[in-house]
């Protein structure tokens, strides 16, 4: 059973769907290409790649903590 809309409780913790993660991270982008083509597009190739790279370590950690619970 869905407790809330979006996440799933695994042994009383919840966590985002990988499809949730998914949505947010297509959404972000899209938010930054609307930056790159309004601003210097070196600035916003540097600030984009940071930021993805940024978001993927967040995901990279949350995804490794959520493989530990379930082992």
């Amino acid at each position: 059973e869905d407790p809330l809309p979006g996440y799933y409780t695994a042994q009383g913790r919840s966590y985002i769907r990988l499809r949730d993660v998914l949505k947010i991270l297509s959404f972000f982008l899209s938010q930054q290409v609307t930056l790159a083509e309004q601003r210097n597009e070196a600035l916003a190739k540097t600030l984009i790649f940071n930021k993805v790279t940024k978001n993927l370590k967040i995901l990279r950690t949350s995804l490794k903590k959520s493989q530990d619970v379930h082992k």
